[in-house]
């Protein structure tokens, strides 16, 4: 049961869709009118840093298209000091455990070296392995090429490392959504152990969030074991 400024809703997902008909009510950098501004501040109190998103206060909330993926859009709150910060509403209605947070912190560790790799690797006439089709700043995704997919790196370091993620601290600011390691040196050491381990590609978006992702769950669902050559490297680091 989910109550939000005294409605009731029975399940997740008939909040989800009050949400998501809000969300496409608007054209973009429209602001929410007053009742569906109160509404989604309501589902901002359940974000796990709603007090980070508000910031010094909350002047409004309106409608913004993701300046890389025209087709998604999502809530922006605009603060009382003129500051705009993006917020998740799946973020708000399913809370994240230690692990997701810690694998979002992961990825903000290796945020800049995947940016590189896209940069460094896009040429005008790259191809998607996986669809074939032209591959352009618009339409391409970094994909962690299986075995070694990014959630398995994940584990396996967490693993090696003998890591209790919920007793890792982790912070949030304006500037890192999702979160980071708090610890420079637990960031410095999977930077290290991703760059080691990952081989990365360039794929179409379409690929990486459909196609790709089907055949990793269906691995997982029929209990496909994933070989990697980490143990190897581990080994050979002393990790």
């Amino acid at each position: 049961m989910y109550s939000i400024n005294g409605e009731e809703f029975k399940t997740k997902e008939s909040l989800k869709r009050l949400i998501q008909q809000i969300l496409h009510a608007y054209q973009p950098e429209q602001l929410l009118n007053e009742t569906d501004y109160r509404f989604m501040l309501g589902v901002l109190d359940m974000h796990h840093s709603s007090d980070i998103k508000k910031g010094v206060g909350v002047q409004s909330i309106f409608v913004r298209e993701n300046p890389t993926y025209k087709r998604n859009r999502g809530f922006w709150i605009k603060r009382i000091d003129g500051t705009v910060i993006d917020f998740s509403f799946i973020e708000c209605i399913s809370q994240r455990d230690d692990k997701t947070r810690f694998s979002n912190a992961c990825r903000n560790a290796v945020r800049e070296h995947i940016i590189l790799f896209k940069n460094h690797n896009l040429k005008h006439d790259s191809i998607c392995p996986v669809t074939g089709v032209n591959l352009t700043k618009n339409n391409v995704h970094v994909d962690h090429a299986p075995p070694n997919t990014f959630d398995f790196i994940v584990k396996e370091f967490i693993r090696l490392k003998k890591i209790v993620v919920k007793h890792v601290k982790l912070i949030e600011t304006d500037e890192i959504i999702g979160g980071c390691f708090d610890s420079k040196n637990l960031s410095e050491s999977f930077v290290a152990f991703h760059n080691s381990t990952a081989e990365l590609r360039l794929v179409s978006a379409h690929a990486n969030l459909s196609e790709i992702k089907i055949k990793e769950n269906q691995c997982k669902k029929n209990n496909v074991p994933e070989f990697s050559r980490i143990d190897r490297i581990a080994i050979q680091e002393k990790i």
